[in-house]
């Protein structure tokens, strides 16, 4: 894997195909609150998306990160935003929630709400 910063990474939405990489990943990331199912539950989901992160280098093309979002009324909830580890503070999760607020404006979303635990030193 590529050291230090990598300034490009790219975003793209999951498809079925993608959930069990996903889902491994999630598991790395939150231990307990993303199984494969719950995944393929909000990858149904018309009102939600679900935006994966790799970066754009060949040599460091696994998955990086992964944001799930969903439309309440005219607001967007993030409701996961995780990245692996030795790529946080790289500007993976501030890509994801770049295509995430695209998304909301192209969807005329007036608010976006993230919540996080005290607890997380991400």
């Amino acid at each position: 894997m590529t050291q230090g910063p990598i300034a490009c990474w790219g975003c793209f939405p999951a498809t079925r195909i993608d959930i069990p990489a996903l889902a491994a990943m999630a598991s790395e990331i939150f231990p307990s609150a993303w199984t494969e199912t719950s995944l393929h539950v909000e990858a149904q989901r018309e009102e939600g998306r679900i935006w994966l992160a790799r970066s754009e280098d060949a040599e460091a093309a696994s998955l990086a990160g992964f944001v799930v979002v969903r439309r309440v009324a005219d607001e967007l909830h993030v409701q996961a935003l995780g990245v692996r580890g030795p790529l946080r503070r790289h500007g993976v999760g501030g890509a994801l929630m770049t295509e995430s607020l695209a998304w909301a404006r192209a969807e005329g979303l007036k608010v976006a709400h993230l919540e996080y635990r005290s607890s997380n030193n991400a």
